[in-house]
């Protein structure tokens, strides 16, 4: 009992609500309502690419925050939504025209009070057909095999080539790849504006090979060629700004994938870390006496399911929280070491096998599929996560 306490405990405490124990100990809690007026009236067949929504809501204890609306479970005003704080009101409404995506649509209502607590997201479905739009596919492929330290890998800047061949023979693609040098700071966050010319129809996926590092409370970090495994802070990609290039763009499909070790969600504070060697794709990782709050942790992640998606996006990560990601000798096939990082070989593996296949390709299908695959080659050496899902919506990778 005691240990599911301490879960549920770490769970308020992700969930941004420890502050909030005395109110919610007492009852003292109010969850705003919101709903979609004219939901009633809103066609389920559309041709026109866009619908009005009037919404209202209110909130009988607490001022009203911010709002948000959300397409297959993308945030259209991206994570943060807009801000209605400076109203100071219970009570707001407001009308909106919003984009449809090709084919259904679920359209959800998010407003948030200034407790932090949200409104149950009532969907209504609209589905758009349209025999003239074009949808794209952008891949962006981003690796570093040699390092200034002399950690050097041997096949990252290959998996992303080997991802943008296969992307490339679809029609409508666009491919770029940063390789070596050419990945700093500068030129991913450069990244964004290239990305907020795609439309809503489009898909977006970013592949990442590198070392993985971790810092002291657990941030990860995707090593640049001039990155300080000792505090990986100097020149290292975190993980927010590969995540922020996929909030608050037009395009709904969004994929990221990380191929570098410790990649899985952490929690915070709670490991001690010691990068100045590496085995695979990151550094090892010294847990000492912190294995009881590590264990809390994991049993929260058990228990309760992931609600949390800031940008919409879908991201699968090569391995755990706190694990190493294999590749070339270490992954040994019929006699022979593999040629990838094993999350991409997984990877690619999945779209060159079942290309073709009258059953479409899917995101969720792709998750499954490296999720049991990586194991299976690595002889449970490493174990795929998501950090990031949608809970009901599924889409093509092709």
């Amino acid at each position: 009992i005691e240990e599911y306490r301490k879960a549920w405990e770490k769970r308020i405490e992700r969930l941004g609500l420890k502050d909030q124990m005395d109110k919610l100990g007492k009852g003292e809690i109010s969850v705003p309502n919101a709903e979609i007026e004219n939901a009633d009236s809103i066609a389920y067949e559309n041709s026109e690419g866009t619908v009005i929504l009037l919404v209202k809501a209110n909130d009988p204890k607490y001022k009203l925050r911010r709002f948000n609306v959300l397409v297959n479970e993308v945030p259209v005003y991206g994570s943060n939504g807009l801000s209605i704080s400076d109203l100071n009101r219970n009570e707001w409404d407001t009308t909106l025209s919003i984009p449809l995506s090709l084919g259904e649509n679920k359209i959800q209502v998010s407003v948030m009070n200034e407790l932090g607590l949200e409104n149950f997201k009532y969907p209504i479905y609209v589905n758009y057909k349209s025999e003239k739009i074009v949808t794209k596919t952008h891949f962006i492929g981003i690796a570093v095999d040699k390092f200034d330290n002399g950690n050097d890998l041997s096949f990252c800047v290959k998996d992303v080539k080997d991802l943008g061949k296969y992307f490339s023979k679809l029609p409508n693609s666009s491919i770029k790849l940063l390789t070596e040098k050419e990945v700093n700071k500068e030129n991913i966050t450069k990244l964004k504006e290239y990305l907020k010319t795609t439309s809503v129809h489009d898909r977006v996926i970013i592949s990442c090979s590198s070392h993985g590092i971790l810092d002291s409370a657990r941030n990860f970090y995707l090593a640049t060629h001039d990155t300080d495994f000792e505090s990986p802070s100097k020149n290292g990609i975190s993980f927010e700004l590969l995540d922020g290039l996929l909030d608050e763009i037009p395009a709904r499909k969004k994929l990221l994938l990380l191929d570098a070790c410790n990649s899985g969600e952490n929690d915070e504070g709670y490991a001690k870390m010691d990068n100045s060697s590496t085995d695979g794709r990151g550094a090892n990782v010294k847990i000492g006496d912190e294995i009881v709050k590590e264990s809390n942790f994991k049993k929260m992640k058990e228990l309760f399911v992931n609600v949390r998606n800031n940008s919409g996006a879908y991201i699968i990560s090569a391995t755990g929280g706190i694990q190493k990601a294999l590749e070339g000798e270490a992954v040994m096939l019929d006699g022979k070491p593999i040629e990838n990082g094993s999350f991409t070989y997984a990877v690619l593996e999945y779209l060159r096998e079942y290309d073709g296949i009258k059953e479409m390709l899917t995101v969720k299908k792709l998750k499954k599929y490296v999720e049991q695959r990586v194991v299976e080659i690595t002889n449970g050496k490493q174990t795929p996560t998501s950090r990031q899902e949608t809970i009901e919506i599924d889409w093509d990778l092709k």
